[in-house]
């Protein structure tokens, strides 16, 4: 068991498929299936999935080890944004005589609607679960928050931050709700939406908005072409103790230049990225520096950053 659960980690199919087939029928257990079902995950072999998640279902009635199996092949498939498949072990569980799917299964199943961008069958979910009283935790509601932010529904969105805000999170988790919905706000070009975002995260007490959420805030700002915005965002986030700028604020901040034409500013924010410590310049920072040449008609300015970036 210690040895495919090792390969399982580190090894590869050529290592564990002996180790499984040597070990005898009759000591085969549904918890080595389980091992098999992970490592075939990890190389995205479908069939040998579901070909080990069969055996265990048909093996055990340990709703643990049924739980384990069931999020393991749902993961698994909203990987693939695979609703179709997902629906049937749907119904499969519900089908099953007292099976109850827990958080993680719940959790892995309305993964998958989100890759598919189905809002509402995660929703339906989500109501699901609070009839059947199963127990919501962070991925739950972070998975929920990202279904409204993909569907562009920033007041379901908002339902569901507040909810987060009346939990008690760690910092981590916050910083993702937080992030998750200012990007939203950005897309949408609501900067008064963001505004009350940002103000309850600074009400907050002990809460510290991590280099995401700043860069996230910062791209309010940036989608809205507000320079000097999206600069205070930047002079913020560097006054905060223990937070860095890396590529994504730069770029984000550059996005802000290159949106109103602003060749010279954006320029200027590609030699402080240069400047700054362990940050290199990437392919979405020249694209955004030839977005500014561009608008402004300079194609000769847009094919010498093109030089630049192939020379970088």
């Amino acid at each position: 068991m210690r040895m495919l659960t090792h390969f399982r980690k580190n090894g590869t199919l050529e290592d564990a498929d002996p180790c499984f087939r040597g070990i005898p029928e009759r000591l085969k257990n549904a918890l080595h299936y389980n091992d098999m079902m992970k490592i075939y995950v990890k190389w995205k072999r479908a069939r040998e999935v579901e070909a080990y998640f069969e055996q265990i279902v048909g093996m055990t009635s340990d709703l643990k080890t049924l739980n384990y199996a069931y999020s393991t092949i749902l993961n698994f498939y909203a990987k693939r944004s695979d609703v179709a498949r997902a629906e049937k072990i749907r119904e499969r569980m519900e089908a099953r005589p007292g099976f109850l799917p827990d958080t993680h299964t719940c959790n892995a199943l309305m993964d998958v609607y989100v890759n598919a961008k189905d809002v509402e069958r995660a929703k339906r979910l989500y109501a699901w679960m609070e009839t059947k009283k199963i127990r919501e935790n962070e991925i739950t509601l972070t998975t929920l928050l990202r279904a409204y932010a993909r569907a562009g529904d920033a007041e379901g969105a908002e339902m569901v931050l507040r909810r987060v805000e009346a939990l008690d999170w760690n910092a981590s988790d916050l910083n993702y709700a937080y992030s998750t919905i200012l990007n939203l706000y950005a897309k949408k070009g609501d900067v008064a939406g963001a505004r009350e975002v940002q103000k309850r995260m600074e009400a907050r007490e002990g809460f510290r908005p991590d280099t995401e959420t700043w860069s996230a805030l910062m791209s309010v700002y940036a989608y809205a072409g507000d320079v000097d915005g999206a600069e205070k965002v930047l002079e913020r986030m560097m006054d905060a103790k223990g937070i860095e700028a890396n590529a994504i604020t730069y770029n984000t901040l550059m996005q802000a230049y290159a949106s109103q034409g602003d060749v010279r500013g954006a320029e200027k924010v590609l030699e402080r990225m240069m400047d700054a410590k362990g940050i290199e310049a990437n392919a979405i920072t020249y694209s955004t520096l030839m977005q500014a040449y561009a608008s402004q008609g300079d194609v000769r300015g847009a094919e010498k950053v093109l030089e630049r970036m192939m020379d970088a």
